[in-house]
């Protein structure tokens, strides 16, 4: 501008000297030959700033001088060449003066931009920045000036200066600002009146339109659009093109910066947090501000509802509650999500089929549910929900940066998960040499399928006895499940994986029908579906427990509602009680030998009188439970003494454990034998009334008068009492028992039973 004003000065200065030698030809007769170049650049100066007009007056006045200065006036040739002279000085004059009026019209216009963009920087979010861009687009003739975001059903209106908001708020994607935003081109309308797809914002009248898309990296974020009564020039069109190029770039670093330091700050808070809920609580409050939501919540899912870790923002005190208490199954669209591992965007909340009344009814409008993702899942078992209280919509820059602290999300979960794993087994750990066996059994269990993903439910056999037996069961009623027993060749159908698989303990995952289909391969099956439920099984995940080349249990895990819930994941994480349970197996091992020895005979095998009661009490308050009858067998060997005595204590010993292997040759699984000592045995029969326990006291008469020892036959009396024909107690029933016993032995017959006449022989 400074040099400018100089250059302007000099340029008439010069013309001024040029006049003023004109003038002074007279006084100075050596500067005739000079008389006519000097007019010429005094016209042609004249003619260029004022016009030819201006340059003609001159000449005019030039002559005039001429003719009083020589008395005669110019000729033709010099008349000719001083208005060719201004003539080309005119020409050139207002190709001059049109571009320096463009030029300073340009620096004009540029310098506003400049300011804007100026004044955008001290702006802290795209929001802000599109919501103020009508006043900073400050124009000779601005006019209507208008932002729009574009959402799936078409553009609609951030702000606007020129007209009333209420006019118009939404415009098609076939409109002029829906075109640039399909084309993510300038559109320019010079006359709208010829234009179809025009849409009239009110009582303005308009002229010409220019919609320009905005930028953000590769996205089109907004439309500027501007509209006014003159048309637009093209170095106008250019200048704000470049606006709108800058206002994308301003938007694109802002964008980029607030991504780098909401992953920074993520980061930051969620490395120190050690619980699920403090890193859900520290997340949803940051994420909630920093994304611009009324609300946030992160979710777990843990059986069949999703219940929040951590709240943010300002829910709803009855949303609040939904989301402690937890969203039932296959309610809300968070289910959704669950399954098809992707996000949801919803732009109408209210007006979605799965949306919750009770959430959309306190002012939530939109909403976005992502999931957190996790290794190896093949479900979405966390998910972060964001509420607004007004439409939006999320472009793929939003979307992203939200995907990007999920992730961030998804390792700090990873690395609490992995730590809660540990913390629970070294807590079994710890509880293995001082829990009773029944105890730990159900804290492993238990702790199994809170920890495993996906499993709702469970069950854990032990092999015990030449058979595996339930000892633990989450889900299901354990004590319908206690009297139901499986070889092993039961199990390994139920295992339905090759043999070296299930030696090796490798775990396997069974779906739908598989489950039922691998029930009712197992001896059996009818009691099994009919306590365990499991044709409502959806998927089960089992491993066999190895220990030194054994199977010594197998666990059970389970879901009801969902044939994918069991991943990768959920097998990594079910391994990790292969050996606590191998740890508790070995340990009671132990004690089992201990406690054996204490309750077993250590002649025959069989558990002694101490087992007898502790058993006997047991299977009567199940029996009363369930209302099942039992049967108790007390049996005295009859022909023993004399065997005894006459052939020696060391055949007496043989002819003891002979009858004990010829009883358990016979014995129906679930049934318990028993030695009380000297030369007497007893059976409790399950699910055994009168008539069968007869049917088995037979059994095992014949059993035993088969057994002679050199020529000496064995006999047996046997008092039999039912629950509840006979007693519904311990004592009643044994005395009961006991009682027909010796009726029978002083009858000289074989068995006294619970007929009416009370004696069978």
């Amino acid at each position: 501008m400074q040099m400018r004003f100089w250059e302007e000065r000099l340029a008439w200065g010069m013309v001024a000297l040029c006049a003023l030698g004109y003038a002074l030809v007279p006084l100075f007769p050596t500067l005739r030959p000079y008389e006519l170049p000097l007019l010429m650049v005094v016209v042609a100066a004249l003619a260029s700033a004022h016009s030819w007009w201006g340059g003609a007056m001159a000449l005019v006045v030039a002559l005039l001088v001429e003719t009083v200065r020589y008395s005669q006036p110019f000729d033709l040739e010099e008349a000719f060449f001083l208005l060719l002279a201004a003539f080309l000085a005119d020409l050139l004059g207002r190709r001059l003066r049109r571009s320096l009026w463009r030029h300073k019209k340009v620096s004009r216009q540029l310098d506003l931009l400049l300011r804007a963009l100026r004044e955008s920087e001290s702006l802290g979010s795209q929001k802000a920045i599109l919501k103020a861009l009508p006043e900073l687009v400050q124009l000779d003739e601005t006019g209507h000036v208008s932002v729009w975001e574009p959402f799936p059903d078409g553009l609609r209106l951030v702000v606007a200066r020129g007209m009333e908001r209420s006019n118009i708020e939404r415009l098609p994607f076939r409109s002029v600002v829906g075109r640039a935003y399909s084309t993510r081109q300038t559109v320019l309308i010079k006359d709208v009146s010829q234009e179809p797809d025009y849409v009239r914002a009110g009582g303005y009248l308009t002229l010409s339109e220019l919609a320009l898309p905005i930028f953000d990296g590769h996205l089109v974020v907004a439309i500027l659009n501007l509209e006014r009564t003159t048309p637009f020039d093209p170095w106008e069109v250019e200048g704000l093109q470049q606006f709108a190029q800058a206002v994308g770039l301003r938007l694109s670093q802002l964008a980029e910066h607030q991504e780098a330091q909401l992953i920074a700050q993520l980061s930051s808070s969620l490395t120190s947090a050690e619980t699920l809920e403090g890193l859900a609580q520290r997340a949803t409050v940051l994420l909630c501000s920093a994304l611009g939501a009324s609300s946030a919540a992160l979710f777990e899912q843990k059986g069949e509802r999703f219940r929040a870790l951590g709240l943010g923002g300002q829910p709803h005190p009855d949303d609040m509650r939904l989301a402690q208490e937890g969203i039932p199954l296959e309610q809300g669209l968070i289910w959704e999500v669950y399954r098809s591992q992707r996000p949801y965007y919803s732009h109408s909340y209210p007006q979605e089929p799965s949306a919750i009344p009770q959430v959309a009814a306190h002012g939530i409008v939109a909403m976005a549910l992502h999931p957190i993702p996790l290794a190896d899942t093949p479900r979405s078992r966390y998910v972060l929900v964001l509420g607004y209280a007004s439409e939006k919509s999320w472009n793929e820059r939003e979307k992203n940066l939200l995907a990007s602290a999920c992730r961030t999300i998804g390792l700090a979960l990873e690395r609490i998960l992995s730590q809660q794993h540990l913390q629970v087994l070294l807590g079994l750990s710890q509880q293995i040499a001082s829990a009773p066996e029944a105890e730990l059994y159900r804290l492993i269990l238990q702790s199994a399928v809170a920890q495993v993903p996906g499993a709702t439910a469970g069950s854990l056999l032990v092999w015990q006895n030449g058979c595996f037996s339930f000892r633990a069961s989450v889900g299901f009623d354990l004590e319908a499940l206690r009297g139901i027993e499986f070889s092993q060749e039961e199990q390994m159908a139920w295992y339905s994986g090759p043999p070296e698989d299930w030696q090796a303990g490798k775990p396997r995952i069974l779906r739908g029908t598989e489950v039922l289909q691998a029930s009712q391969r197992a001896r059996g099956q009818i009691v099994f579906q009919k306590e365990s439920r499991s044709e409502e099984i959806q998927t089960n995940l089992c491993i066999p427990i190895a220990y030194q080349g054994r199977i010594l249990a197998v666990l059970n895990l389970d879901n009801t509602f969902d044939s994918q819930a069991f991943g990768p994941d959920s097998l990594r994480v079910a391994q990790l009680f292969v050996p606590p349970i191998a740890a508790v197996l070995h340990e009671l091992h132990h004690r089992q030998m201990l406690e054996n020895a204490a309750s077993t005979d250590s002649l025959t095998g069989l558990p002694n009188r101490r087992a007898f009661d502790q058993r006997f009490e047991e299977e009567i308050s199940k029996a009363k439970r369930y209302h099942y009858p039992i049967s108790l067998l007390v049996m005295d060997l009859s022909g023993f003494k004399q065997i005894n005595d006459r052939l020696g204590h060391a055949v007496g010993d043989q002819a003891l454990v002979a009858v004990a292997q010829a009883l358990q040759r016979q014995r129906r699984n679930g049934d318990g034998l028993f030695r009380w000592g000297g030369d007497e045995f007893a059976a409790i029969l399950l699910h055994a009334d009168g008539p069968r326990a007869l049917v088995a006291a037979r059994r095992y008469a014949r059993a035993i008068a088969e057994l002679q020892f050199q020529g000496l036959p064995l006999g047996v009396n046997i008092g039999i009492a039912s629950l509840p024909n006979d007693g519904s107690d311990h004592d009643t029933l044994l005395q009961v028992a006991d009682t027909r016993m010796y009726q029978a032995k002083a009858q000289h017959t074989t068995l006294v039973a619970p007929s009416e006449g009370g004696y069978a022989g």
